[in-house]
């Protein structure tokens, strides 16, 4: 027996007030729509294969497309994150963010910026994170593997420049030399490099975002990258977020 998911009333509270604000007359539910979309992130399921129960799939896609195009799926992240920070009882604003980047393969038939990254080994694309020191995602980017972590850093470059008590950038060795960005030399990059080449060691600090990544790769759509564009490739990757914040937040309830 197949066993769908809806999204319970505590976390519905949370981010129903961010992509509905006010009341309005709707054909369909977008409690629905978003049950739908965790669904199909948990499950990795195809978007054909989605339960007829949330609707035709292709309403579900383009609620998931448009949030992402009218950047709701960013606020629902800010907003959320400055909660849960407040509720850790730390300043809403991080002044220390944690950069990595993942190669993740692609399946065929994604033609959309997909690239051969030859250090990892990896065909398809390359995810970036930035990261508090709790491991809550501050922001996230996609590009093609074949671009190289620093230069792909630069997708994070407007989020995490636009909070300005970050006064530090903790990264690993592909970062090091000239900064990706450092808001006008007003931003510190701390490289801290690998002890032995060979052997897996937690680094300082670092471990954290290689954490995050870990909570992201649980969600079964990402472990790799099935998605035809970089948009909704990124999509993907801010709602799994939304919903590892949510879950973080009521644990403080």
């Amino acid at each position: 027996m197949q066993t769908l998911y809806y999204l319970p009333d505590s976390l519905w509270v949370k981010v129903g007030a961010i992509i509905e604000p006010g009341p309005r007359r709707r054909k369909v539910s977008l409690r629905l729509i978003l049950s739908g979309i965790v669904y199909l992130l948990s499950k990795g399921c195809k978007w054909r294969s989605l339960p007829p129960a949330y609707g035709d799939y292709k309403l579900v896609w383009y609620y998931l497309n448009k949030w992402a195009v009218y950047g709701t799926l960013d606020k629902a992240l800010h907003q959320l994150g400055l909660e849960l920070r407040r509720k850790q009882g730390r300043n809403e604003e991080p002044s220390l963010v944690i950069i990595d980047a993942q190669a993740v393969k692609t399946p065929a038939g994604t033609a959309d910026e997909t690239g051969y990254d030859a250090n990892k080994k990896v065909k398809g694309r390359k995810r970036h994170l930035a990261t508090d020191t709790k491991g809550n995602v501050m922001a996230a980017g996609v590009t093609s593997a074949f671009v190289h972590d620093k230069t792909g850093a630069r997708v994070l470059r407007d989020d995490v420049e636009d909070r300005m008590r970050v006064k530090t950038i903790v990264a690993d060795g592909a970062y090091s030399g000239t900064p990706a960005f450092d808001r006008a030399g007003t931003i510190a990059w701390q490289i801290i490099e690998r002890l032995e080449k060979g052997k897996f060691t937690p680094l300082p600090i670092r471990w954290i975002v290689e954490r995050t990544f870990a909570w992201l790769v649980n969600y079964r759509r990402l472990v790799r990258d099935y998605e035809k564009t970089i948009l909704m490739s990124r999509a993907m990757l801010i709602m799994t977020a939304i919903i590892i914040t949510l879950k973080k937040l009521m644990t403080y309830f």
